[in-house]
């Protein structure tokens, strides 16, 4: 999804959750039980307010534009006129248009202007992250119509000098008023949709789910862990002895490695060492990211193959035939790949280490995003890798 909204972690990426949370994750989602079952659309990321006063509907890419109340269309068109940005300018300037539609219908559909108040605030308080579907251009999946689609969550509110995000609760509200909306919208050729739960056209094979759960336990058995243990415990455990042959105390060298698992800042790993240590950890500190995906490289893969049977499993909202999507992406992964030469070929052949053969690409949307704990996650089978490989002719390489 990107901008304002950031980024949503696939479950192996979320260190900090239990062995145990994971089995539970793959328990759920191969029943469809998993809450907040969202199809994850493929589009470009914006964020929108309704200024009450002018009643225009005003728009943000990232949090300075917020904090600023929103940029009105022009201001934001105008990062897009650097040469080969017109197709995405037009994407954006397309959907500024609609959504100032959609938002104007909204507010002749509500009966009383309590109603904007609480979903806008008086002065372009309250924001919500839509993902724009434009069919002229399209990222991976290519969709049959126009689509404004409502990220479940969160809500971004806006303060003085910050962004805070918060729960969502006036989906209701948008759903409420989605007819008239829509009724509007139709004129031009766009629809706004609000989040729907996907469903499970069947349960996941009772096989696939049982081996993911092995899996999963032979790799904590292995680790000498616990269920109970997080991902990261592991990861400590096994950055441990590496960093006991610097040159440093202990609490620098414990800190270095909070630090190099990201669960500290760096601010707060140099008030415990001084600059002698600084240096003598910087060595260790970058040599743990390789260290980290070395580790946790079997978990990866297993969760990777659960995630794509899952998604067969699944009935998509956006994407209409899914299975004609699927052959369609297969096809131009296989040419992405004949047709690749120089750097470009390099990336492919990186992703294809992961992806293996074109045949495990199984399905024609990007994924599903859900709930658990509080928090958003995903699940998107191979588009990581189709993703990496259609997009890899950006890559040139500069001959001198």
């Amino acid at each position: 999804m990107g901008g304002l909204y950031g980024h949503i972690p696939q479950v192996w990426e979320a260190r900090d959750l239990t062995y145990s949370q994971l089995c539970d994750i793959v328990k759920l989602a191969s029943v469809g039980k998993l809450e907040d079952m969202h199809e994850k659309p493929d589009g470009q990321q914006l964020c929108f307010s309704y200024d009450l006063r002018k009643n225009v509907a005003v728009f943000a890419r990232n949090n300075s534009d917020l904090i600023s109340k929103g940029l009105d269309t022009k201001v934001l068109l105008d990062r897009f006129d650097s040469e080969g940005k017109s197709l995405v300018r037009e994407t954006f300037e397309e959907a500024f248009n609609a959504l100032d539609a959609a938002t104007r219908e909204l507010r002749h559909s509500c009966v009383f202007i309590s109603e904007m108040i609480e979903l806008f605030g008086i002065e372009c308080n309250n924001w919500y992250s839509v993902e724009v579907l434009n069919v002229k251009n399209p990222n991976v999946i290519r969709y049959d119509n126009n689509m404004l689609v409502l990220h479940a969550q969160p809500k971004f509110v806006r303060a003085i000098d910050s962004v805070k995000r918060e729960h969502n609760g006036n989906t209701r509200t948008f759903k409420k008023h989605l007819q008239h909306v829509n009724d509007g919208l139709a004129k031009i050729g766009w629809s706004f949709v609000t989040p729907t739960n996907v469903t499970m056209k069947h349960n996941l094979d009772r096989d696939v789910v049982a081996d993911t759960l092995m899996c999963i336990n032979d790799f904590v058995a292995r680790k000498g862990a616990w269920t109970s243990d997080t991902v990261n415990d592991t990861c400590h455990s096994v950055l441990r002895p590496v960093f006991s042959r610097a040159q440093a105390s202990d609490a620098a060298k414990h800190m270095a490695i909070k630090y190099a698992l990201k669960t500290k800042s760096y601010n707060e790993f140099r008030k415990v060492a001084s600059k002698r240590e600084l240096a003598e950890l910087k060595p260790y500190i970058e040599a743990s990211p390789q260290l980290i995906n070395q580790l946790l490289e079997p978990l990866e893969l297993v969760l990777r193959e659960f995630s794509k049977q899952l998604l067969t499993c699944i009935q998509p909202v956006l994407v209409q035939d899914e299975q004609a999507q699927a052959l369609e992406i297969r096809q131009r992964v296989s040419d992405a790949i004949r047709d690749a030469s120089g750097d470009a070929l390099e990336v492919i052949e990186r992703q294809l280490e992961t992806l293996g053969s074109t045949d495990n690409i199984l399905s024609g949307y990007e994924g599903v995003t859900f709930s658990y704990g509080g928090r958003v996650f995903k699940f998107t089978g191979s588009f990581s890798q189709v993703n990496q490989i259609l997009g890899a002719k950006r890559y040139k390489r500069v001959v001198c």
